[in-house]
């Protein structure tokens, strides 16, 4: 074989190479961008309160969910939530972005209120909350969290998790959820007593 045919094969060869991790790179950041692009349409719906198709969030249950807020006190505490993608790991069917987020501390605020006036109306109590949210004079939580998101059907989903549901009502999730363990664990022990 000549020398030039050599050449032109070592080229061809390392051409060939090139095009193949480039493309495969191409092809896994591409999926990466798809489920990071979700997380980030579907996060900027549910801090603007402007939910339309791109929103995409899945309940546990399998049911599509359309938007999130349930009303003046959950749209205050989302529309000051930040957030900072850090990474997304991805397989066929599922993908975790993992992120920073900065909420309002909403068990914070709302202990702050009725430690002040521990005797005040469930209707007061709402009103200051929305005053003090609207002020921007709150404290904040930091975390990172690892948000779950699957596909089905060729759409991706952020899929309901504790620690997300967590993030968007400013804490108020993890104590209702805590608020249940307590009350479980009290009947359990008056049933133990009988």
């Amino acid at each position: 074989m000549s020398k030039k045919k050599k050449v032109f094969i070592f080229i061809v060869a390392i051409l060939l190479i090139i095009g193949i991790i480039t493309s495969l790179y191409i092809f896994f950041i591409m999926k990466k961008e798809k489920s990071a692009l979700i997380f980030e349409t579907s996060m900027n719906a549910i801090i603007s309160g402007e939910y339309d198709d791109n929103f995409k969030y899945i309940s546990l249950d399998g049911k599509i969910q359309h938007n999130l807020s349930n009303g003046d006190i959950s749209s205050a505490i989302m529309e000051n939530i930040d957030y900072k993608i850090i990474d997304v790991e991805e397989n066929e069917d599922s993908s975790i972005v993992t992120a920073e987020f900065t909420y309002p501390d909403a068990v914070e605020i709302q202990n702050k209120i009725v430690n002040e006036n521990s005797k005040i109306s469930e209707k007061d109590l709402l009103s200051k909350f929305l005053s003090i949210i609207k002020s921007g004079d709150f404290s904040t939580v930091n975390c990172t969290a690892k948000i779950p998101l699957i596909c089905l059907n060729n759409e991706w989903y952020i899929l309901e998790s504790e620690q997300f549901s967590n993030i968007i009502t400013g804490g108020i999730y993890s104590e209702y959820m805590k608020q249940n363990e307590e009350v479980y664990q009290k009947l359990k022990e008056v049933e133990s007593k009988k």
